[in-house]
């Protein structure tokens, strides 16, 4: 069912990645690029394969069962850079651009 880690690691790894969720969530509602995301994902999926198996270091459940409580601060990390760029005073700008009309 969690594919050779224990539960805690597997909840371990659910937090670290939805702050890095909030933040590319963040990253696309500021900059309205898919493009960046899809690069961004791609950095973030080539240092997983390289701490993981790539370099024959383990396996990727090896590097996941790992995971402690380092996992929260990676968490709070991303998800506080998410809200810094969804802050009140930069989003305003985003809404007095005026809409596109039909033409």
């Amino acid at each position: 069912c969690l594919s050779g880690v224990s539960f805690r690691a597997a909840l371990m790894q659910a937090i670290a990645v939805s702050g890095v969720g909030v933040y590319f969530s963040a990253i696309y509602y500021r900059s309205n690029n898919i493009y960046t995301l899809i690069f961004l994902h791609a950095l973030n999926d080539i240092q997983s394969m390289a701490s993981s198996g790539i370099w024959g270091i383990g396996n990727i459940a090896t590097v996941i069962e790992g995971y402690g409580l380092y996992a929260i601060g990676g968490f709070a990390i991303y998800f506080a850079l998410g809200m810094f760029l969804l802050r009140k005073s930069k989003l305003k700008i985003n809404n007095d651009q005026p809409a596109l009309k039909e033409s």
